[in-house]
């Protein structure tokens, strides 16, 4: 780095090969000389460069620094945006064709994130090959985060890379410096995404919460006795000058929690107004409650419709112990006087400390909501990391499966 030469070493003869053409001045952020422990294995920085290449008008730069064992040999560290990677020549490449899309290694499948023409801009340090500003080769990345499979091909030959992320307060642990490391900028091709192992316990957590939900649901079913005491049938008709009806007597055995009322009726485009009251046979007392059900339907411009409903029900609550029975007050829509003989069919069905069914699906709908916002930012995080990519709009950046 002082005197800017290339120097060769063959055959323990040292030879001045040229001045080294470089216009730019780089400072490594490790220097060269620097040691650290990555893998169980001690290394040294021994050489620094940097690499650029050209896409959709920009450029993109990033630094490769070269690291020695006398034992293990020669590993990498690369450093784009402050993103982190420690990388290994592999003795076993895979078998994939220029350009392949994806491919099966180990217990996964990459995929191709980039592809393009690097050119060396900087170089400083010892190499095992004569490199030199304006050296270019063609880089294909595959990633399965945190991995990332690399090949470079140049005229002479083919070599794979197996790299591994490697956050920046390790890798400073690692060569035990305080120097701040680049600040990271957006997101890498193989940063593990932060949220994939959330959104795991968040689903875990979805299943035992809905299990628990459903346990307890079915405890209210069987604990609470649910039981119908009066189902009977009437007819409401404009015959019925009082529009009054009394339901037969029921027996009540001990306070009830709740007793639900639900009149089902036949109705057809109308309306009817219900006034029901329950009635203690021995003391008179009462507890009344008012329903209107409307139903209407028809077929407008060949596109049927309907509005309304032909059911609905209430419930009286705190019931104590008795006989009793049920008057009904009714009052028919005006649409059904213009109808001769118009009546309408109303049944009545009053249960017993019914268990509601509404709360439980309210709860299903807020615990899934959960699972359902984790995995939306889960595939925010993927969908900003293939931004980056050469295949943006393809589908590569699928997440994982929810287990």
């Amino acid at each position: 780095p002082s005197c800017g030469r290339l120097i060769g070493f063959e055959n323990d003869k040292v030879q001045l090969l040229r001045k080294a053409s470089q216009d730019l001045r780089v400072t490594p952020w490790l220097p060269l000389g620097s040691k650290g422990r990555l893998a169980n294995i001690d290394w040294e920085v021994i050489g620094f460069m940097q690499r650029s290449s050209h896409g959709d008008g920009a450029l993109y730069t990033w630094s490769e620094y070269l690291l020695f064992n006398a034992k293990d040999g020669f590993a990498w560290l690369t450093e784009y945006q402050g993103h982190w990677n420690f990388a290994c020549t592999m003795s076993r490449p895979p078998s994939v064709a220029r350009g392949q899309y994806s491919f099966w290694h180990g217990k996964g499948l990459y995929k191709l994130f980039s592809s393009s023409k690097a050119e060396v801009t900087y170089v400083v340090g010892e190499f095992y090959w004569r490199v030199k500003v304006g050296d270019t080769c063609l880089v294909e990345d595959y990633i399965l985060p945190p991995q990332m499979l690399s090949r470079e091909v140049s005229a002479n030959e083919a070599t794979w890379s197996d790299s591994a992320y490697l956050e920046p307060e390790d890798l400073c642990a690692a060569f035990k410096t305080d120097m701040t490391p680049p600040a990271r900028i957006g997101i890498f091709a193989n940063q593990p995404n932060p949220l994939v192992e959330t959104h795991k316990k968040v689903f875990r957590l979805y299943w035992v919460m809905l299990l628990v939900a459903t346990l307890l649901q079915l405890a209210f079913f069987f604990m609470l006795s649910s039981s119908t005491v009066l189902r009977q049938q009437f007819v409401m008709s404009e015959f019925n000058a009082e529009g009054a009806l009394a339901s037969r007597e029921f027996v009540l055995g001990r306070h009830t929690q709740a007793l639900r009322l639900k009149h089902t009726t036949d109705i057809e485009n109308n309306w009817v107004g219900i006034t029901s009251t329950l009635v203690e046979k021995n003391t008179g007392e009462a507890y009344q409650g008012a329903q209107e059900i409307g139903f209407y339907h028809g077929v407008d411009e060949g596109e049927r419709w309907s509005e309304g409903a032909r059911d609905d029900a209430i419930v009286f609550k705190d019931i104590p112990a008795g006989t009793y029975y049920l008057n009904l007050e009714f009052e028919l829509g005006p649409d059904g006087r213009m109808v001769r003989n118009y009546a309408i069919v109303d049944t009545v069905e009053l249960t017993r400390n019914p268990v509601g069914w509404s709360n439980y699906a309210l709860v299903l709908v807020l615990l899934t909501a959960f699972p359902l916002i984790s995995r939306w930012r889960r595939n925010a995080f993927e969908a900003r990391r293939w931004e980056e990519s050469d295949l943006v709009g393809e589908d590569a950046g699928s997440a994982e499966d929810d287990e």
